[in-house]
């Protein structure tokens, strides 16, 4: 084997090593509840659902109209719960 085929096989494995971190998921994501006033429809979900997707780091937002609970998933860019509270407000959700 010669060296240019060393340097692109190498060059090979760190780009596929660079994909593949790119398209991992974290193994373990963290959750948050939390609790939503006023949501009546899909589209109180929709607005829900948007305002804590806008946030860095959110990867699922899971709403149950039913009991008022909303799960927030999100990986290593953890959103502040406070700042999840104070859109949700903002949106005319009252939360905690």
């Amino acid at each position: 084997m010669s060296s240019d085929d060393e340097r692109c096989v190498f060059e090979s494995d760190a780009e596929n090593e660079l994909l593949g971190a790119e398209r991992e998921k974290p193994m373990n994501p963290k959750e948050t509840e939390l609790t939503v006033d006023n949501m009546t429809c899909g589209a109180c979900v929709r607005h829900v659902t948007t305002a804590l997707k806008a946030f860095d780091g959110v990867e699922t937002v899971a709403v149950d109209l039913g009991t008022a609970k909303v799960r927030v998933t999100y990986g290593a860019e953890a959103p502040v719960r406070a700042d999840l509270v104070t859109a949700l407000e903002r949106a005319g959700y009252p939360a905690r």
